[in-house]
C-alpha cells in the first residue's frame, strides 16, 4: 500500500498537465482500491474456511 501511495505522489511531482495529471491519479485510485477489495476477499476466503457464514456475508 505504501507503495501505491508513492506511485500516487510521484506522479503529482511529475506531471504538470492537468489532463495526464487527472488520468494517472484515476489510475492510482484504482489500484488502491483493487488492493483493498482483494483484502476483503482473503478475509472472506478465510471465514468461510473456518466456518463462519456470518462472517463471510
Amino acid at each position: 500500500m505504501e507503495g501505491l501511495l508513492k506511485e500516487g505522489d510521484e506522479l503529482i511531482k511529475d506531471f504538470t498537465d492537468p489532463e495526464v495529471l487527472e488520468a494517472g491519479l484515476v489510475g492510482a485510485a484504482q489500484k488502491v482500491e483493487h488492493y483493498e477489495i482483494s483484502g476483503y476477499g482473503t478475509v472472506r476466503t478465510h471465514a468461510q474456511t473456518l466456518g463462519l457464514a456470518d462472517g463471510a456475508e
